[in-house]
């Protein structure tokens, strides 16, 4: 293939229309990575309050900030190994409701451990999106 007609193939995929459906899957890919990560951006804004308000200890909120990495090594694997099993939507649709209840109990929590299951949730939601889609 010469590189003119490298150009042309490029010009032509480039200029080619996104359909209604693939402006839809865009957006909505768009806002789920960005609220996936709203999550970390504000931990980070958050942990210094945290730590003062629940009396721990700079290694706990450490944990804090681990956990969702750890839940998200996790979960990755094991939602990829079941999308292959029972299908990708249906795991995607289980990994949203997990990141949606991790996230609203998070709000309520009132000590280190139950927030480290709870962020350890959020990973394993986080990481299982990232491993199904």
């Amino acid at each position: 293939m010469s590189i003119s007609q490298f150009s042309s193939n490029a010009d032509e995929a480039v200029s080619n229309k996104m359909t209604p459906d693939q402006k839809v899957v865009l957006g909505s890919t768009t806002l789920g990575f960005t609220l996936d990560h709203m999550d970390a951006t504000f931990l980070s804004f958050a942990l210094a309050p945290m730590i003062a308000e629940l009396h721990i200890s700079g290694a706990q909120g450490g944990i804090i900030a681990a956990m969702s990495n750890w839940g998200a090594l996790i979960g990755s694997v094991l939602f990829g190994i079941l999308a292959d099993r029972i299908g990708r939507v249906r795991v995607l649709s289980y990994t949203i409701i997990l990141v949606t209840f991790a996230t609203v109990i998070l709000a309520f929590l009132d000590n280190a451990h139950t927030i480290y299951a709870s962020r350890f949730l959020l990973g394993m939601g986080t990481g299982g999106e990232y491993g199904v889609s």
